[in-house]
């Protein structure tokens, strides 16, 4: 086996380094993008978990509140004693607003979906660099075949 490595020729040694050099460059870069994505944005803990699971199994009683006028949702609240709907009433505009969003995108919420959500976006970064990587490979491979052949022309002219 060391014989064959030893006689293997430099191009090949270079391209074995390559594209290891590009592999590894790939994991660790996808790894770090997606560590740096997990400290910024944490996933859901404590009362937003639980809002998004409330969100979540009442999907349709929320989305029917709060399409409601202002005094249909104020005698909806006063029927239903969740803390939600008496707090979405005295709270402000804006909250009003921060809360729509949250409801519309926790429709569909699962506790496992950002889990899944990370690993599937580790996926997409690794692959990504690692066709860059590849691509940057085959451009080398390309130069480095492109001097050799110009070399041996120059040397077929010299010698003719």
């Amino acid at each position: 086996m060391e014989e064959n490595i030893q006689t293997e020729p430099a191009d090949q040694k270079k391209d074995r380094f390559y594209s290891r050099f590009f592999l590894a460059t790939a994991i660790v870069l996808s790894f770090a993008i997606t560590g740096w994505y997990y400290l910024n944005n944490p996933p859901a803990e404590g009362i937003e978990k639980r809002m998004k699971m409330f969100f979540a199994k009442n999907a349709k009683n929320v989305t029917e509140f709060l399409r409601m006028t202002r005094d249909e949702q104020k005698a909806y609240a006063e029927r239903n004693k969740h803390p939600f709907y008496s707090k979405y009433i005295s709270a402000s505009e804006t909250s009003r607003l921060n809360i729509r969003g949250q409801v519309h995108n926790s429709v569909d919420y699962k506790p496992t979906q950002y889990w899944f959500n990370l690993g599937f976006m580790w996926a997409i970064f690794f692959l990504s660099s690692w066709f860059i990587g590849v691509m940057i490979q085959a451009a080398i491979q390309i130069n480095r075949t492109k001097d050799i052949e110009i070399k041996a022309e120059k040397e077929k002219n010299k010698n003719t």
